[in-house]
């Protein structure tokens, strides 16, 4: 976070958040001990010594920034907007017809796994046996619905992967285990994302970004041959085969008639 957007940072946690200065300590300096213990995963004990301030005041002054931050969501957060059932998205006639046909299944919602995970509710695993690394699509056509699919699968995981990799390379605190209470730590979790959101808005440049698409290079673009640990405590289901492979058609057949050989989309 550079100067200028710190100084935005300060200004909206101040006119918005409601945070006040007290006799001792400024709202800049209070922020910067609440960016520093994110930045970096300190606890209160190291803050004190770096800034002169007892512990008492670290930790209490940490919630007081915590509180403020938060209420700038309504800003710094998009809500996504509900899909009405006449909606024209092509992404979503796709998912349309799941959720109207007669599959029955648990929950519309699912977490997107690797090939670790059995094929059960709520877990959308990738065919195997099918091409899946994004490089090996290079210049070739998926040719079945299970092949679009695995596409489709690898670039949302690479998606998913970036967005956590850069969070937790920006705020060391999500990385490993917090030393706060759960209910502080999915707090932090959402303070972390504003101001994330608030450098992507005010910074030209963002460092972390240029690092990770760096990183990026030099990778394969996702693997999902890597040994795993396979997971035998989730049932599969006859349910959720019919699912996948209903999305899958699905997914395959409008991309297939809305392009002809395009494989980048």
């Amino acid at each position: 976070m550079d100067r200028a957007t710190f100084r935005v940072l300060c200004d909206m946690v101040a006119n918005i958040g409601g945070l006040k200065p007290t006799k001792n300590t400024s709202i800049e300096e209070v922020v910067a001990m609440f960016i520093y213990t994110l930045a970096h995963h300190k606890k209160s004990r190291t803050i004190s010594l770096l800034f002169y301030r007892s512990t008492e005041i670290v930790s209490w002054q940490f919630h007081q920034v915590l509180n403020a931050i938060l209420k700038l969501y309504p800003i710094l957060l998009k809500k996504p907007k509900p899909i009405t059932r006449d909606c024209q998205d092509e992404k979503w006639k796709c998912f349309q017809v799941l959720f109207t046909s007669n599959i029955n299944f648990n929950t519309c919602c699912y977490y997107l796994v690797d090939s670790g995970y059995c094929n059960a509710n709520g877990f959308l695993v990738p065919y195997r046996g099918q091409r899946y690394h994004l490089k090996e699509f290079d210049g070739h056509r998926p040719e079945t619905p299970e092949e679009y699919f695995n596409m489709k699968h690898s670039k949302a995981r690479n998606v998913i992967e970036r967005c956590f990799g850069l969070l937790k390379g920006r705020w060391k605190i999500l990385a490993s285990p917090s030393f706060f209470s759960i209910q502080t730590q999915i707090r932090i979790i959402m303070a972390c994302c504003l101001m994330h959101n608030l450098i992507r808005k005010f910074m030209s440049f963002d460092p972390q970004e240029s690092l990770i698409a760096d990183e990026e290079e030099e990778s394969d673009g996702g693997s999902d041959d890597e040994e795993v640990e396979y997971i035998m405590q989730i049932n599969p289901s006859n349910e959720w085969p019919s699912f996948r492979n209903n999305m899958a058609t699905n997914m395959y057949n409008t991309w297939s008639t809305r392009h002809s050989g395009n494989v980048s989309d």
